[in-house]
């Protein structure tokens, strides 16, 4: 996605963007309309709340200026919940963990049962418990909300990096355990804080300093060259990328 292009808060923020229950309700469907004559970009992971239940996104998407109730597939994370809570999504500023995104944009397209195994996995990592099973809810509790600005502030201190930057690499200890590579240095500016947000239920209770190596970085970016992908048309505008390299899923939507 370009830098010209809009994120998912910048839209809402800006009320052209409409985010809806598909009529009548459909829990892998919600429907997108926008209402401006800019493209807007939502990142296979962000988190949409209220309406019925709050959802993650399942793919990336390019949304045309003008687009009206485009269907995005989505999946639940608060399984215990179906009644409106609300007319429309809002975004919660937050990404679904890596292992969560992976099961949401895996090629299977019918991975709700393992997204909720996911949400649960996190919640018990974080220490929370949701009466409604809601990924979400943990990020509401002020332990977490409290690690949260530890790790943002641990990254503080790391290294700046430079103006050109467009994506990170995030690592466990020795483990990668996810990539983000954006088109430009805005568009990774401005979801860098949900990344964050979203790695610290990966780093909850680890204690060893991380130790991957600049080269192992570079490697495995070098591995990525020589996958082999399949394509399918984007949910909205461009195309879609998609392949596996050892135990990682990939996917990249690329839009002209």
């Amino acid at each position: 996605a370009h830098a010209s292009y809009l994120t998912l808060d910048q839209a809402l923020e800006r009320g052209i963007l409409e985010i809806r229950e598909k009529d009548g309700g459909d829990v892998p469907w919600v429907a997108v309309s926008n209402r401006s004559d800019r493209s807007i970009f939502i990142m296979g992971g962000e988190i949409l709340s209220g309406c019925k239940q709050d959802r993650i996104v399942a793919r990336d998407v390019v949304i045309a200026a003008r687009r009206q109730r485009l269907l995005l597939p989505v999946y639940c994370v608060e399984s215990g919940r179906w009644h409106h809570v609300s007319r429309e999504f809002k975004s919660e500023k937050n990404l679904g963990t890596y292992s969560m995104r992976a099961a949401a944009q895996g090629a299977s397209g019918n991975n709700q049962m393992e997204v909720w195994n996911k949400v649960a996995e996190s919640n018990r990592k974080l220490g929370v418990r949701s009466d409604t099973g809601a990924y979400q809810d943990a990020f509401r509790s002020k332990e977490v909300v409290q690690l949260v600005s530890d790790v943002e502030q641990k990254l503080e201190d790391l290294p700046r990096m430079d103006g050109g930057t467009t994506g990170v690499i995030v690592a466990v200890g020795q483990r990668i355990i996810g990539l983000d590579i954006f088109s430009s240095p805005e568009l990774f500016a401005s979801l860098w804080p949900k990344i964050v947000k979203a790695c610290v239920a990966a780093m909850a209770g680890y204690q060893k300093d991380a130790a991957l190596s600049g080269v192992e970085a570079q490697q495995f970016l070098n591995a990525l060259k020589w996958m082999r992908y399949s394509s399918r048309p984007g949910v909205d505008l461009g195309f879609e990328y998609f392949g596996e390299l050892n135990d990682f899923g990939v996917n990249a939507l690329v839009c002209e």
